[in-house]
């Protein structure tokens, strides 16, 4: 029994042991022995770095290595101490970062961190011994030549965005403000600040100074601005109500060409943008600004006011209306989204809110290729009459229906189908006012020939009654009348007067024939000249 607890005592101590090795290795980490150093221009210095419980690569970096540098740039260092040397190079400031790269503890756990060293570093000093009876030289310390400012500004009612190396500021203090303290500290301590202090103030701008001389006498001076408002200038202010900008949120909806004299504006948005942010600033900052914010729209006209309360009381109002889209089921009727015939135009030009359409058909087509889409997804569309188009006015109706929400829609096409159009168009000629100028031409061509037939037709009317009257006749063709008739003469001396009669008249005919053909020639000869046919 006692030979059993014993080994039991004996696996609990190795176990107790092992897992305070375990606890040992896993607490593994690393340190240097110093945080800062002051050196001069040349001097040296050293830093160890320990690692404890762990090993790996570290890394050893300068943040100026115009200032301070180091001997080694990394080093493997595991369960042991390592010595750095640092080395100043040029007066400043620089950091040593010391870094554990790839460290782990005994137990393979991986070991984190960095430490860093502020180094210092000033110029060369010398002490002056005084006269040196034994080598009789005289040693001189180098004086700064830093005539900077570290920190400069007024109380109360300071002013921001110091720099260094910026000289000239300005400030704006209320009129109850009647003295400042100047404050200034410089960068180098042993250089010397003037014009600190308490300075009274006189209403409008008053200018401060602070000049700085280093060490080695160098100058350099700070100049400030302070204007104290006057009280008329005040109490403008406290009247003013006016707003410096305004907008709306996202920026992309958001309205231009503000001006503080305008009061009222107006934006559109997409339906989907359901709020938006109102921003404002006041000209005067003690202004209070009352319905800034994020707002909740409504679909349509939204009036957004904004208030500015002066400190005073004065108030002025600004208005932004904001209209957001209607959406989709809102906006459209129900009915017909599409509506078109292949090659045929509608008239007036689809609307979906429009029910009556006619189209004029030319070509002798039985039935026309409509396109009709409805705008709700679940209506029909059914088209009636569009069959054996007849000659004349033919009606053609499109019914659109959603049998769920019993919605319907009414369209009629009214089709004038006339095929003798192009029949009308070459006959259009005859209307008086179609007629252009080759058209006159041949309508007087036409009537000059009408007349003369019309006289052919009274003179053989006249000739087949003699009279001797006949030679006194002024028409067309008289002269060749005239010789007609001689000739009729002398023949009716050789034949009988019934015979010649006859044939007096059948020649007659035939020279009046031939004028006729005379006459129609030149005119021919006429038209030919002016490049027209008839």
């Amino acid at each position: 029994m006692n030979k059993r607890i014993g080994i039991i005592l004996i696996i609990t101590s190795i176990l107790i042991l092992l897992g305070m090795s375990k606890t040992y290795a896993a607490d593994g980490n690393f340190s240097v022995n110093k945080s800062s150093e002051t050196l001069n221009v040349g001097q040296t210095t050293t830093f160890v770095i320990t690692a404890a419980n762990c090993g790996g690569k570290f890394t050893i970096t300068s943040s100026n290595t115009n200032v301070a540098i180091v001997d080694v740039s990394e080093d493997w260092i595991e369960n042991s101490s390592k010595e750095v040397k640092i080395t100043a190079k040029s007066s400043g400031t620089a950091t040593i970062t010391i870094n554990a790269e790839d460290v782990a503890t005994t137990d393979a756990q991986e070991v984190k961190g960095s430490k860093t060293i502020q180094i210092t570093v000033k110029e060369k000093e010398t002490s002056n011994s005084g006269n040196n009876t034994n080598s009789g030289t005289i040693t001189t310390t180098k004086k700064s030549s830093e005539a900077r400012l570290s920190n400069f500004g007024i109380t109360p009612n300071d002013f921001t965005g110091f720099k260094r190396d910026k000289t000239e500021y300005s400030t704006t203090v209320p009129n109850s403000v009647k003295e400042v303290t100047v404050y200034a500290t410089p960068l180098d301590k042993n250089a010397k600040v003037e014009g600190t202090g308490k300075v009274t103030l006189k209403e409008g701008n008053n200018t401060v100074s602070v000049k700085v001389t280093a060490e080695d006498g160098k100058t350099k001076t700070y100049k400030l601005t302070i204007k104290r408002k006057t009280a008329e200038e005040e109490n403008a202010e406290n009247g003013e109500a006016r707003l410096k900008n305004l907008g709306i949120k996202p920026e992309e909806y958001d309205f231009t060409g503000f001006d503080s004299e305008k009061t009222e504006y107006s934006v559109e948005v997409p339906n989907e943008v359901k709020e938006v942010e109102v921003y404002a600033t006041a000209m005067n900052s003690n202004a209070q600004i009352n319905g800034t914010g994020m707002i909740e729209l409504k679909e349509g006209k939204n009036e957004l006011t904004v208030e500015v309360i002066s400190a005073n009381g004065t108030k002025k109002t600004y208005t932004i209306t904001v209209t957001r889209e209607e959406s989709n089921s809102k906006v459209e009727e129900f009915g017909l989204k599409k509506l078109s015939i292949n090659g045929v135009s509608l008239k007036p030009t689809f609307k979906v809110g429009t029910y009556e359409y006619t189209v004029e058909l030319t070509e002798d087509i039985q039935t026309l290729e409509i396109q009709a889409e409805a705008n709700d997804e679940n209506a029909t569309v059914e088209i009636v009459g569009n069959e054996n188009l007849q000659q004349g006015e033919n009606i053609i109706t499109i019914l659109v229906q959603n049998q769920e929400t019993k919605e319907n829609a009414t369209y009629q096409i009214i089709v004038n189908k006339n095929t003798n159009q192009e029949i009308i168009a070459q006959t259009s000629w005859l209307k008086p006012e179609t007629w252009g100028q080759e058209e006159k031409i041949k309508i007087l061509i036409i009537l000059v020939l009408i007349i003369l037939i019309i006289c052919l037709v009274v003179v053989k009317i006249k000739m087949s009654q003699p009279s001797n009257n006949f030679k006194n006749m002024d028409l067309p063709g008289a002269e060749e009348l005239d010789k007609a008739i001689a000739e009729h003469q002398e023949l009716s001396e050789e034949s009988e007067y019934e015979k010649n009669n006859d044939n007096e008249i059948n020649y007659i005919e035939d020279i009046s024939k031939n004028r006729f053909v005379e006459i129609n020639s030149d005119i021919d000869e006429n038209n030919r000249r002016k490049g027209k046919h008839f």
